[in-house]
C-alpha cells in the first residue's frame, strides 16, 4: 500500500490489442492528464513491451510551454528490451523532479514497442488525443523545447498506453 505521499500515475502495464506502426517519434499519450501534485520525483517506471524483438525507448517528463510547445523534463532511456512487463525502480540519481501540470512521454527510435487500446471514450470526455513529433532529432536532452501536433482523429488519436510511475511527493499538495 501506497502512503499519502506515494502515489501511482498513468494505466496498467500490461498486454494491448494495439501497436504503433510509426517509426521515430515522441508521443505525449496523455497531453490533458498532467501531474496533479504541486512537486515531487518518479521514483519507478512501469511498461510494457509487446514486440518480437528486443526494443530501444525513452520514458520522458515534459513540461507545456505554450499552447502545443513543451520543454523535456527529464528521460530515462532503456536499450534492448524484451517483451513483457518491466517494473523499473530509478535511483535517486536517476529520479525525475516533475511539477504540477508535466505530462508523461515516450521517444522510440525505430518503432514505439509500447502497446495502446483504442480509448475514443477520452476524446468525447475532453482529452487523450495524443500529440506528436514525426522524426525527432536523435539525442534529447532535458530543456529541449519541441512543438507537437495533435495526431489525426482518423488514426485512433485517444489511447491508453501500458506506462505507469510511481511518484513520490515531495511539496505540498
Amino acid at each position: 500500500m501506497l502512503s499519502e505521499t506515494h502515489h501511482v500515475f498513468g494505466y496498467p502495464a500490461v498486454q494491448r490489442t494495439q501497436t504503433d506502426r510509426w517509426i521515430k517519434a515522441i508521443y505525449i499519450p496523455y497531453p490533458h492528464e498532467a501531474l496533479p501534485w504541486n512537486q515531487g520525483v518518479i521514483t519507478e517506471w512501469h511498461f510494457y513491451i509487446q514486440t518480437v524483438a528486443s526494443a530501444d525507448v525513452s520514458l520522458q517528463v515534459w513540461r507545456p510551454k505554450a499552447s502545443k510547445s513543451y520543454s523535456l523534463v527529464g528521460q530515462t532511456v532503456f536499450k534492448g528490451l524484451r517483451p513483457g512487463r518491466h517494473d523499473v525502480p530509478l535511483t535517486s540519481r536517476e529520479q525525475i523532479h516533475f511539477e504540477a501540470g508535466d505530462v508523461l512521454g515516450i521517444m522510440f527510435d525505430q518503432f514505439n514497442p509500447i502497446p495502446y487500446d483504442s480509448a475514443m471514450q477520452h476524446c468525447s470526455e475532453g482529452g487523450g488525443q495524443v500529440m506528436f513529433i514525426d522524426n525527432p532529432p536523435t539525442v534529447t536532452m532535458p530543456g529541449d523545447i519541441y512543438t507537437f501536433q495533435l495526431k489525426d482523429r482518423k488514426k485512433t488519436p485517444c489511447r491508453i498506453y501500458s506506462l505507469y510511475v510511481n511518484i513520490e511527493i515531495t511539496g505540498n499538495y
